[in-house]
This record gives C-alpha cells, sequence and structure tokens, in this order.
C-alpha cells in the first residue's frame, strides 16, 4: 500500500514532522509505503519567519511543485491531504486535479477560519465553504483537536480525533541537574507567528520574573519586544529542542480567546508534560482538554491568575515534581506514539480500503 503525503510545510514545520514523519517508520511495519511532498519548502518557511512574507518567486514553484505532484496521484492507493492543496484557490480545481484519487484529509488549525473570518469580503464569499467541501469529499479525516474534529462531524462520518504527539523515549530528561540552579525557569517554545501571543501576559512574566528574580527564555520566536525582566531569546534547533525544555522548571502556553486558538491542539503542553514539567496555560481550545486544573498545571486566564500560578509553582519543588509527574503520565496514556500509530495505522488502511 503506497500513500503519498501531501503536505503543507516541509521538514522545519512541527506539524510536519509530527504528525506525518515521524509516523513513516512505523507505517512501514503496517505494510504503509511513505512518500511526502510539502507546498512550501523550508526556503520558503525560513524567509517568511525572518521577513514576516515570502516572494512570489517561491510562491509559484511552490504551486508548481505541488500541481506536478497532485497530477501524480494515481500511482498512490492513498493521499493524505494536509490542510489543502492549495490556499485560495476554488475546491473544484483542486477536486479536478485530484479526481479519482482517494484521500484523507489531516488538518491541526481551524484553517476554516482563515476564509470565513477573513477581512476581505470577497474571499469570504468565494471560500467560506471551501474546507468544507475539502472535507465532505474526502474518505476520511484525521483531526489534531476536538473542536476540529466536531467540525469535520457536520461534513465527513468517517472523522477521528488524532492529538499531534511524540515520542516518548526522545522526550525524556532528569530534573536531578536542575536542583542547583541559582534561577527558576519559566519556558515557552513556539514560532515566530505564534510569538505574539506572549503579549498577553508580557506584565504577569515581567512581574513574577521581577519579584521572584526568576529567568523566562523564549525557544524559537525570534526577535521579539518582550518587556519581561530575564528574558532569554534562543534559537530553536531539532537537536537542542527537548535539552532546552528540560531546562525549564514551568512550561507556558497563552493565548487569545478567539475562533482561530480554539482550534489549535495545544502541543506545547504535550511537550513540557512529556519532560515532565507543569504548565500554566490559557484555558482555550485544546488546552481545557489537556489541563487538569490543580493536578497538571494551573489554567489562568487574568494577569493577576497568571502571577498567581507561576508564583505558587516557584514555591513549592514538591507541587511542581507532583504535576510535572502527573503531566506525564497523561502523555503516556493519550498523547504519545504508543497510543495514535495504531489508530493512525488503522485510519489509512480503511480509507484504502485494505481492512
Amino acid at each position: 500500500m503506497k500513500v503519498l503525503f501531501l503536505t503543507k510545510y516541509g521538514f522545519k514545520a512541527a506539524s510536519t514532522r509530527y504528525r506525518f514523519l515521524q509516523y513513516f517508520p512505523i507505517l512501514s511495519t503496517y505494510g504503509i509505503e511513505c512518500e511526502s511532498t510539502s507546498l512550501f519548502d523550508d526556503t520558503y518557511l525560513t524567509r517568511k519567519f525572518d521577513t514576516g512574507k515570502a516572494k512570489m518567486g517561491d510562491i509559484v514553484r511552490s504551486f508548481s511543485r505541488r500541481t506536478l505532484a497532485a497530477l501524480k496521484a494515481k500511482k498512490y492507493d492513498l493521499l493524505v491531504i494536509h490542510c489543502e492543496l492549495f490556499p485560495f484557490i476554488p475546491p473544484t480545481l483542486e477536486t479536478f486535479i485530484i479526481r479519482n484519487s482517494k484521500y484523507v484529509y489531516d488538518y491541526d488549525d481551524a484553517i476554516f477560519h482563515g476564509y470565513d473570518h477573513h477581512a476581505n469580503p470577497i474571499i469570504r464569499r468565494l471560500f467560506k465553504n471551501k474546507i468544507h467541501k475539502v472535507i465532505t469529499n474526502a474518505v476520511a479525516v484525521s483531526a489534531g483537536s476536538k473542536y476540529l474534529a466536531a467540525y469535520a462531524r457536520q461534513r465527513n462520518s468517517r472523522v477521528e480525533f488524532i492529538p499531534t504527539a511524540i515520542d516518548l523515549e526522545k522526550y525524556s530528561c532528569s530534573k536531578s541537574n536542575n536542583r542547583n540552579k541559582e534561577k527558576f525557569i519559566v519556558g515557552w517554545v513556539g514560532s515566530p507567528s505564534t510569538a505574539g501571543y506572549l503579549n498577553l501576559v508580557q506584565n504577569s512574566l515581567n512581574d513574577f520574573c521581577s519579584i521572584t528574580a526568576s529567568k523566562f527564555i523564549a525557544i524559537g520566536s525570534g526577535k521579539i519586544d518582550l518587556q519581561v525582566s530575564g528574558l532569554e531569546i534562543r534559537d530553536w534547533t531539532l537537536e537542542t529542542e527537548v535539552e532546552d525544555i528540560c531546562q525549564f522548571d514551568a512550561g507556558i502556553m497563552p493565548l487569545i480567546d478567539n475562533h482561530w486558538s480554539r482550534g489549535k491542539c495545544g502541543f506545547k503542553l504535550i511537550q513540557y508534560m512529556a519532560c515532565s514539567l507543569p504548565v500554566v496555560a490559557s484555558p482555550v481550545g485544546a488546552n481545557l482538554d489537556i489541563v487538569e486544573h490543580g493536578q497538571n498545571g494551573y489554567l489562568a486566564n487574568s494577569a493577576e491568575e497568571w502571577l498567581q500560578a507561576l508564583s505558587s509553582l516557584h514555591d513549592n519543588p514538591d507541587l511542581r515534581r507532583r504535576m510535572g509527574i502527573s503531566g506525564r503520565k497523561l502523555v503516556e496514556e493519550k498523547y504519545c506514539l504508543d497510543v495514535t500509530a495504531p489508530r493512525f495505522a488503522s485510519l489509512l488502511q480503511s480509507a484504502a480500503g485494505c481492512s
């Protein structure tokens, strides 16, 4: 059984690595031969993160490459489309390009809101039902959050909630090396596209770090204008990601409560918990499913709640340890490859008509 994964981004994007590429060796043991090709490559993503925009030449090359890949779809037993074949292209054209090909639709962001809530009324009118139609025509859907799964179930009867998961063997670390640290470390990992959420807790972080002489580390944010005492910005690298997270004493995930954020999958929290860290998060979307308030972390809404949560973790090492153990257990039960890989393999086999 041959499956072609048509991803939105290349290896550098966490969604590509964690939702697809890490599964390939496991899927091969199920007799599933996997290939992947991205719409936008790593050069495009790097330029977008560095400058905030991409060159037209990059976009033209990306669309040309994707068209050529899609036209070869008949060679495969099944396609997996991540988000959409082409952004801002009518679904009728996408359907024509992959006609007579079966596909599983996978998404981990509420990209339909990029159309139905777009600022441009023309875009809203032309594309508000695009993702609706892409989901309807899929033989099955893999959704990264319950919010996304609920949306898909209105349009497709074969929907699986498959959260973005981690490899437990890669996400483990001993906190013993942190016992003699001079400073308590609050940490965040993400990308320039999500770093703006840190502004929501800027004042709370600054007050906390100033009062407790703590440190705040932002990994992968790029250059940000964040007025927080003790701020350290680190570049993200695949080689150091887990090691960097293991230096945290607590991980955070602030979000604004809007349509887009409600579709997010809470993957940062899963990464922190896999490293046995307590977390503090906004009570939005998947965060509400992952964080058991008072058990593996805290849900904080107001500035006062954020400051109180961080202070509580700072002052109680035993609480941090207990929450860290609880978070790791949750990941082992729900958010690791041991749990999700068999389900993903079964979905693909069923969609291709192999079982």
